[in-house]
């Protein structure tokens, strides 16, 4: 059964690689304009005056993401084939674009910005679950050496797309306030063009599942966790490394914030560095991901946490738009790393029935970090200001490659 299924996989490599960059040009456009360190921080706190409430955005949107991936993985751990079950919650987590397209639109101050925290938990809830699936379907479609140069050709179009799109929204959209709202013209394009990728994702040739996991509830996928940690002591301490390195997602938001009170920002600077942050992490992600297959996803995965944080600590010292700008592009290269590595080198720890709820696991695990984590942030720069943030969570991260260097195997070189 084994042989017929990775018969079937060569056979439909062409089509499927096909498939997923194509999903991935169009369709994680939203996704990258919400996550960008730009918009979304920005507009909050232009709605609110409060990094508090930017802070509050992105703990709600990451709590959704860290309760949802056990439901995922009680989707599709038991069932053959996965593909339907990825489409619909692809298609629900970008109904929320919509969603945010029209508040902006209709909505402002307060009464805009804690709609958009609740449309941003939403969002996150949905995203988590179909971070599960969606990663499960690529490990069942896509060979180990062939996973680095996929997500690779996935970010380097996908963020030629979103650069593009972020570019033009700065310049033309919100600066001359199109449609009324900028905002609401960004989010209206950005839902337009990932629906468009996920209907392409329907190309994809799916093999059905040889080992399947006990059917479960996402209660009984959570309390399956610790045994599963416990059995996988490797995958254990990268989850732990991982959860770690994400710290550093913790001082996103407040990247731009801080800017702002060192240089004077317009739209079009905004959507000049949301196109460096992301041009640099996707373009890069093509020489990651060809890095990886041929060296394993561990080494890239120090590679970036390591980048990220020594950046971090250098940003209080910044102090022009062309500092800020190399430090946009420095962490975008660095971020797009860490994440592209972690996202698959989850897929070499366990057998095909474990993946599911090992990539659930340590789904959750990050996110439980950055649900805590910008809240925290957002009283801290508050309380003592913007630079004891940036180094504690570069700390942190260094603390996460000493686990990854010490506790964790690259699992191409197990014997």
């Amino acid at each position: 059964m084994a042989e017929n299924t990775a018969t079937f996989v060569h056979e439909n490599l062409r089509r499927n690689l096909t498939a997923q960059v194509a999903h991935g040009t169009f369709s994680q456009v939203g996704f990258r304009i919400i996550n960008a360190p730009t918009f979304i921080p920005d507009l909050l706190f232009a709605l609110s005056g409060s990094e508090i409430v930017v802070g509050v955005a992105r703990s709600l949107q990451a709590l959704g993401q860290t309760a949802a991936p056990f439901i995922g993985a009680a989707l599709v751990g038991h069932r053959p084939l996965i593909l339907a079950t990825t489409f619909t919650y692809g298609m629900l987590m970008r109904v929320q674009l919509l969603v945010l397209a029209m508040v902006t639109f209709w909505l402002s101050g307060s009464a805009a910005a804690w709609t958009i925290c609740g449309v941003l938990a939403i969002y996150g809830f949905v995203s988590g679950i179909q971070t599960v699936t969606v990663n499960s379907l690529r490990a069942k479609v896509i060979p180990p050496h062939r996973r680095g140069i996929t997500m690779g050709l996935r970010n380097i179009f996908g963020g030629g797309v979103s650069a593009g799109v972020a570019y033009l929204a700065g310049v033309y959209l919100i600066a001359d306030n199109a449609m009324g709202n900028g905002y609401s013209a960004l989010f209206l394009i950005c839902f337009l063009l990932a629906i468009f990728g996920m209907c392409l994702l329907l190309l994809t040739r799916e093999p059905p599942n040889t080992a399947l996991a006990p059917k479960r509830t996402a209660l009984g996928s959570l309390r399956a966790a610790p045994n599963l940690i416990a059995q996988h002591p490797q995958f254990a301490a990268y989850a732990l490394a991982r959860a770690l390195g994400t710290a550093g997602r913790v001082a996103v938001p407040f990247y731009i914030l801080y800017a702002h009170t060192q240089i004077t920002l317009d739209g079009a600077d905004l959507g000049l560095l949301t196109s460096v942050w992301v041009l640099t992490g996707t373009t890069s992600n093509l020489f990651w991901g060809i890095a990886a297959d041929r060296t394993g996803h561990r080494i890239i995965m120090v590679l970036g946490i390591g980048l990220w944080a020594a950046s971090q600590a250098v940003l209080p010292l910044l102090d022009s738009f062309y500092a800020f700008a190399w430090f946009f592009a420095i962490v975008g290269l660095a971020s797009g790393g860490f994440m592209m590595a972690a996202q698959n080198l989850v897929l070499e720890l366990g057998d095909e029935a474990d993946r599911p709820l090992m990539i659930a696991t340590a789904n959750s695990t990050s996110n439980l970090i950055v649900t805590l984590g910008p809240l925290i942030g957002g009283f801290v720069v508050v309380s003592i200001g913007y630079a004891p943030l940036f180094i504690a969570t570069s700390i942190v991260q260094v603390a996460a490659v000493a686990i990854l260097v010490t506790r964790v195997r690259e699992p191409r070189h197990r014997a």
